[in-house]
Parts: C-alpha cells; sequence; structure tokens
C-alpha cells in the first residue's frame, strides 16, 4: 500500500547505491532537487532506518521553504491554467465545429496542438498547482506521479512531431501537390501519436525509475534510469529538429524564386506560425527538455555509478525553469489566433451568436461566394492588390468606397443613356437599318430588329 503522506514510508531516490553516509545538516539534503517519495522500484539502495529519519528532515526542510513561498504565486498560476483551458477549448471547438475550417488540413494539425495543450494542462499543469498549493508534497499516490511522468514525456515529443508534420505538409505542398492527401498525412498523424506513446509507456513498468521533483512540482524519470533510453531519444529530437530545418529551408527557397507566387494565400502565413511555434516550442519547453535530458544523462546507472554518485541540481533553476515550461500551453492558442484570421474570425462569430457573412467593419450583411459555395466576409478596411494591363495595382483602404460609388454612377448613367434611346427614337438604329438592307438584299425573311 502506498502511503507517501506518512514519512516513515519514504526513502530518498537520489542517495548512490551502497552510501550510507549522514549529510551533516537538514540544510544539505534540502538542497536536493530530485529527492522521491515514492519507494524506489529499482535494485540497489540501502532500506536502513536511518535514511528513512533523514527523509523526515528533507520533507520538514522542503516544507519549510514552501510555507515562505507567496501565496499570490498560486493564485496567478490557477489563472494561467484557467486562461490556457478555455483558449486551447475555443481553438479545439472552433476548428471542428467549422465545416470550412475542418477542410483544412493544416487547421487539422493546429487542432491537434490544442488537443495537446488540453492534456498538458490536465495531466502536467493541474497536478503541478495541487503540489504547489501542498506545500510542495505530492499526495496523489504512485499511479499519477507515473501518469504525470507520462504526459511530460508524451506531450514533449508529440508536440515537436506535429510541428514536424506541419512543416512537411507546407513545404510537400509547394513542391508537389499532388503528395498531400488527407490519407497520407493521416497516416502520418497516427503514426506521430504512436511514437511519443511508445517513448512513454515504459514509464508505467514496475522497474523504471520514477521520483517526485519537489521543486518542480511534477514527477519526472528519476535516478537510475537505463542510458540507452536517454540516448535514443535525443536522437529522435534531433531528428525532428533535422527534418524541420530542412523543410523551412525548402519553404525559403521556393519564397525566393522568381514567380514563386503562393498556390493558397495562407501557405506563407501558415509558413511563419510554423516559425513562431518553433520558436516558442524551444524557448519555453527547451529549457526544461535540455534540464530533464541532462539529469537523466547525468544520474543514469551507467555514468553515475563512474562518477560514484548522483548529482542534485540546483532548486532556484528546478522552479524557474519548470514555471517557464508551464506557459507553454498558453502561448500555442495565442499564436494560432494570431496568425489566422479565418479561426479568429470563426470563434468571434461563434462567440457572438453571428452569422459568418457579418461584416463588422461595415456593420452590414455580405455575400461573397467563392466557387465552393463559402460565404467570406468582405471588410473596405484592407488592402488589396489586383491585377491589370498596366500590372499589380494595389487598392488603399480608401479607395474602397470611392470606387464603389463611381461604379454606381457609371451604371446609372449607361442605364439612363438606353432608356433615353428607347424612349426618344423608338426606332431603329443606322446599324439596324443596315443589316435589314443586307437581308432583304439576300432574300431571307426580314424582322423589326426592336422585337
Amino acid at each position: 500500500m502506498d502511503n507517501l503522506s506518512d514519512p516513515s514510508a519514504v526513502l530518498p531516490s537520489s542517495s548512490s547505491p551502497g552510501d550510507s553516509s549522514v549529510p551533516s545538516s537538514p540544510f544539505d539534503v534540502a538542497a536536493s532537487s530530485s529527492f522521491s517519495t515514492l519507494i524506489p522500484d529499482f535494485p540497489g539502495f540501502n532500506h536502513s532506518s536511518h535514511l528513512q529519519i533523514v527523509d523526515v528532515k528533507v520533507q520538514k526542510a522542503a516544507g519549510a521553504a514552501f510555507a515562505d513561498f507567496p501565496a499570490y504565486i498560486t493564485v496567478l498560476m490557477s489563472i494561467l491554467i484557467a486562461v490556457s483551458f478555455f483558449l486551447n477549448l475555443g481553438c479545439v471547438g472552433t476548428i471542428l465545429c467549422s465545416r470550412k475550417l475542418r477542410c483544412s488540413m493544416l487547421y487539422l494539425m493546429f487542432a491537434l496542438l490544442a488537443l495537446l495543450g488540453l492534456f498538458d494542462i490536465l495531466a502536467i499543469m493541474l497536478p503541478s498547482l495541487f503540489c504547489l498549493s501542498y506545500d510542495g508534497h505530492w499526495f496523489f499516490g504512485r499511479l499519477l506521479c507515473r501518469l504525470n511522468a507520462f504526459a511530460q514525456q508524451f506531450v514533449f515529443l508529440a508536440s515537436l512531431l506535429s510541428l514536424t508534420l506541419m512543416a512537411m505538409e507546407r513545404a510537400l505542398g509547394l513542391i508537389g501537390r499532388h503528395l498531400v492527401t488527407v490519407r497520407f498525412f493521416g497516416s502520418l498523424s497516427v503514426l506521430f501519436l504512436v511514437v511519443p506513446f511508445c517513448f512513454a509507456a515504459p514509464l508505467f513498468l514496475h522497474g523504471f525509475p520514477v521520483s517526485i521533483y519537489p521543486f518542480r512540482y511534477l514527477c519526472a524519470i528519476g535516478d537510475g534510469s537505463p542510458l540507452v533510453y536517454s540516448i535514443v531519444q535525443i536522437l529522435v529530437y534531433g531528428g525532428c529538429l533535422f527534418v524541420l530545418l530542412l523543410c523551412f529551408g525548402s519553404i525559403l527557397k521556393h519564397k525566393r524564386a522568381e514567380r514563386s507566387l503562393p498556390v493558397k494565400p495562407q501557405d506563407y502565413g501558415a509558413f511563419i506560425m510554423e516559425s513562431r511555434a518553433l520558436e516558442e516550442h524551444m524557448i519555453i519547453q527547451g529549457p526544461y527538455i535540455c534540464l530533464d535530458f541532462f539529469m537523466q544523462l547525468r544520474n543514469s546507472e551507467t555514468i553515475a555509478q563512474q562518477f560514484g554518485g548522483t548529482f542534485n541540481m540546483a532548486r532556484d533553476v528546478d522552479t524557474l525553469i519548470t514555471l517557464v515550461k508551464l506557459f507553454h500551453p498558453l502561448f500555442v492558442p495565442m499564436l494560432i489566433y494570431a496568425s489566422c484570421a479565418d479561426i479568429w474570425t470563426t470563434s468571434i462569430n461563434y462567440l457572438c451568436c453571428r452569422r459568418p457573412s457579418f461584416d463588422p467593419s461595415r456593420n452590414q450583411w455580405t455575400q461573397q461566394n467563392d466557387h465552393n459555395g463559402a460565404v467570406y466576409p468582405t471588410s473596405d478596411s484592407a488592402f488589396t492588390v489586383f491585377a491589370t494591363r498596366e500590372g499589380l495595382q494595389l487598392r488603399l483602404p480608401y479607395q474602397h468606397d470611392h470606387q464603389h460609388t463611381q461604379q454606381m454612377n457609371i451604371a446609372s448613367r449607361e442605364q439612363g443613356v438606353e432608356k433615353a434611346k428607347r424612349n426618344a427614337g423608338g426606332g431603329e438604329t443606322k446599324a439596324k437599318r443596315v443589316q435589314r438592307g443586307r437581308r432583304r438584299r439576300r432574300g431571307r425573311t426580314v424582322k423589326q430588329a426592336w422585337k
């Protein structure tokens, strides 16, 4: 039976095999950021009673450190979780409820990123909030601790693979449109979800070490992990980054080519969004992933035996990097809304319960249909590029109303001239008389041209 709240039932996981020395002060032990309140489930650990007494001192020191933690941090983290949850939920709901957005593979990949953000919030951020509010103590049990570590490994790799899939879709779309099919990228999406699951599944095994990091407020891979597992993970991450660089390079090369106009209007806009998402992933989650890899490699069973013990990261470094990482589910939907006008406009329409054809800039209803029958709002507050005999022309926003007025005046004048001709003569024009004369000379039936 796992009783994580009982100090006598826990043992430190950062002790090296055969190490029976007691630290000189509780502060030296409290500086450790990788002790575990779970009983170590891999061999080589000493289960002596004096280590249990030391672990009680560790928990008291950690509890005293968290008691001084300001309460408003917990409130701010709660607000962060709530805002991130509703933004990701709104992004997923907007894409799945709109038929126009569902038909785009790129938008479906955005929905996949938002779904990963929701899973991140529920399985990683929410337990972290409870751990923070409970003075850094993990009270969820062994199974939820392993689930928390599983969610981290799954979300990290799945997010990077999703960005890789988006870059591949854009790059292949510019090189060869016949390669961009729903079946092909649907199969890749399933494959890119199975691969992170396979990498994270060993964390549920009984012999795989999982530890609680009190100054990260999370569970993660503990001391004594297999060295091969960490090396294979690093190779997979490096391969994803290499493919991303190749795709971005091909997109930039195609963009700079002569007359390389995009096949779709959102091609280069999507490239900008993907590059920003990759930068956000590397800046926000990159430090935490690097910290996780470093601790896995340094405290692995093979390297720890060579150095004669495990390495403990400083408490402030653990806390700062973890807090930065928790902002990732917030920035992903914000980038999607900021880079994709279609998703933002559709979200506002659903939120305000108005029809998609409503144009807020003109405060009237418009009906502009494309060849597929979709309705889009037309705005006169945007720059327009159109082709003429003299070349590409730029229409400024204030010229829309002026041009519309000129077109209406020309149409009304033409209608007035035609009406005046009909009312004035009521007979044939010169061209019609010439045509009637030719038909008469040919012996054909003569008809009145005005009938």
